[in-house]
C-alpha cells in the first residue's frame, strides 16, 4: 500500500502524540507515577492546566501543521505562511512556556514557536514547495523532541499545587523570532522591485 505524504506525516503525528503520554488507566490507578522505563522531565501541572495545554498542543499546533498540509496541497503558499505566522512566537507564548518550571520544555516551546514556525513562514514567502517540506518535517521532529523529553501529569490535589518559577532561556538558545503583527503575505519576486 503506496501512502500519500500527508497521510505520512498525519500517521507520523498521531504515533508521536499516542506514544508521548502514559495509558490512561496507568496514571488513574497512580497520579503522578510514571510508567515504568519513562525517563522524561515530569511537568507538574494542575489538571485543569494540563488539559488545556494539551488542547492547545492538538489544536493549534497539530491542527495547524495539518491545515498547513492542506493549504500546500492546493498550492496556496500565502495560506501556509499566514498558519506559520500565527504560531509565531509571541508575549503570550514566552511568558506560558517559561511559567512551567522547565527549562527543556521553555527551550522547545522557544525553538518550535521561535524558530520552526518562522521557518516556514520564510520557505512559504520563497515560494519553494520543497523547502517548506522540509521545514514542516523539522517541526514534526521538535514536536516529538519535546513528547519524548517531557512528561505531563496533574497533581492528586490542586489546592496544594503552586505554580513553579519562571525560567530563563539558556544564553546559546536563538532569539527566537516573533509574530509579525498584521501579516500579508507576498513573496520575493513581488517585493523586488
Amino acid at each position: 500500500m503506496k501512502l500519500r505524504f500527508a497521510e505520512l506525516v498525519v500517521l507520523t503525528l498521531a504515533a508521536a502524540i499516542i506514544t508521548g503520554y502514559p495509558a490512561a488507566a496507568e496514571t488513574a490507578a497512580k497520579p503522578g507515577a510514571a510508567m515504568p522505563g519513562d525517563t522524561r522531565e515530569l511537568l507538574p501541572i494542575p489538571f485543569t492546566t494540563r488539559d488545556k495545554l494539551l488542547h492547545k498542543m492538538n489544536q493549534d499546533n497539530l491542527g495547524a501543521l495539518g491545515r498547513m498540509l492542506d493549504a500546500l496541497s492546493r498550492d496556496d503558499l500565502a495560506q501556509v505562511a499566514r498558519i506559520a505566522n500565527d504560531l509565531s512566537y509571541t508575549d503570550k507564548t514566552e511568558k506560558f512556556s517559561r511559567r512551567r518550571g522547565s527549562k527543556t520544555f521553555a527551550v522547545m516551546a522557544t525553538d518550535f514557536h521561535g524558530q520552526k514556525m518562522p521557518a516556514i513562514r520564510e520557505a512559504a514567502e520563497q515560494g519553494d514547495r520543497q523547502q517548506v517540506l522540509r521545514r514542516m518535517s523539522e517541526a514534526v521532529q521538535s514536536c516529538m523532541g519535546c513528547h519524548s523529553a517531557v512528561r505531563m501529569v496533574e497533581w492528586p490535589n490542586e489546592r496544594q499545587y503552586t505554580t513553579p518559577a519562571p525560567v530563563s532561556l539558556p544564553d546559546a538558545i536563538p532569539v527566537p523570532q516573533r509574530r509579525i503583527p498584521d501579516y500579508q503575505y507576498s513573496t520575493n519576486a513581488e517585493s523586488q522591485p
